[in-house]
Formats: C-alpha cells, sequence, structure tokens
C-alpha cells in the first residue's frame, strides 16, 4: 500500500512514467533512497520524499523480515525427537572417537550424549574441536575436569563463592581458597 501512494505520488507530482516512480518509490523505501530527486524540485517534495524514506524503511524491513521467515524452516520438535531416536551411524562413531568421546569402551556418558545430539541436530563439528581444545587448555592439571579456579581465570564471582564485600575488596574466593 505504501508503495503504492509512493508510486502514485511520483507520477502525479512528478511526472515520472510508471516504470521510474516504481524504481524510485522502491529504492526509497529499501534503501533510503538511490534515485535522485529533479534538481528544480520544491522543498516540500524534498520533505515528502524524506517522510516516505523514513516511515518506508522500516515497513520494508518488517515486510522483507516477514517474507524470509517463510522460507526459513523451523523444522518441528517431533523431527528433532525422530533424529534424536535414530540408532549412532558409523560416521557418528568415527566422529565420536574423533572427538575423544568414546575410547573404544563401549560408554559415552550424558555430556557425551548431548554433544552427540547436538552434531545430529546440525552444530558445526568445527565448534565442537574448538569447544573440547578450549576444554583442554583451561584444564591446566590434565585431570579430565575443569575446577572453577580453571573456568573463571581465578576471579569468582558472588554467585561462585565470594561475597559481594570480598568482591569489592579485591579478594574472592575460589575452590575453597582465597586470592588476592
Amino acid at each position: 500500500v505504501w508503495l503504492g501512494i509512493m508510486i502514485m505520488y511520483s507520477m502525479i507530482h512528478v511526472g515520472w512514467p510508471f516504470r521510474e516512480a516504481q524504481y524510485f518509490a522502491i529504492s526509497s523505501l529499501s534503501t533510503g533512497g538511490h534515485w535522485a530527486i529533479p534538481m528544480d524540485s520544491p522543498d516540500w517534495f524534498y520533505a515528502v520524499t524524506g517522510f516516505f524514506a523514513a516511515t518506508g524503511v522500516p515497513i520494508m524491513a518488517i515486510a522483507m523480515a516477514s517474507a524470509a521467515t517463510l522460507l526459513i524452516d523451523k523444522g518441528s520438535i517431533q523431527a528433532t525427537e525422530e533424529t534424536i531416536s535414530k540408532d549412532v551411524t558409523a560416521d557418528e562413531l568415527t566422529m565420536l572417537r574423533r572427538f575423544n568421546l568414546e575410547n573404544g569402551d563401549g560408554q559415552i556418558d550424558r555430556a557425551e550424549f548431548i554433544i552427540l545430539c547436538m552434531v545430529r541436530m546440525g552444530t558445526d563439528p568445527n565448534l565442537i574441536d574448538f569447544i573440547s581444545a578450549r576444554f583442554k587448555q583451561l584444564d591446566k592439571d590434565n585431570g579430565g575436569t575443569l575446577s572453577m579456579r580453571e573456568i573463571t581465570g581465578g576471579i569468582a564471582t558472588a554467585s561462585l563463592g565470594g561475597s559481594s564485600s570480598s568482591l569489592q575488596n579485591g579478594k574472592s574466593q575460589v575452590d575453597g581458597q582465597e586470592a588476592v
């Protein structure tokens, strides 16, 4: 509707043919204007065009976003459940071994299963590699688990055991030890 109003306005007040009025309206509404207003136009025409662009660009953005949502496959919870419920494939077993989630003992724990499901649902395996490498980097003692000190870089927050007064004084309590 807004596009049609702007086209009609451009045809009547500027005298442009339909094709030029349409291009002017679309460019003004989608980008704020790429089609030049005639140099001899009165000042009010610039103001009207500015109004069309100022209101039309957000309207066009909403319209484009609405159209885009029609093209996005949101999937369904049923399809997700079906994917997760399928038996693990040979390729997935290879991937589990690549991520050191299955070491040949025939067992994976809950966290490892969650990672498997994430990959099945489309998480990029390179992201899993990055997360795994980051875990190894944080695991200073190579114990296979991360302490609160390791994941916070030695600084705790009030929710991790430090009191707000000790944090304000520059002290924090991590893993039962005070750090200054």
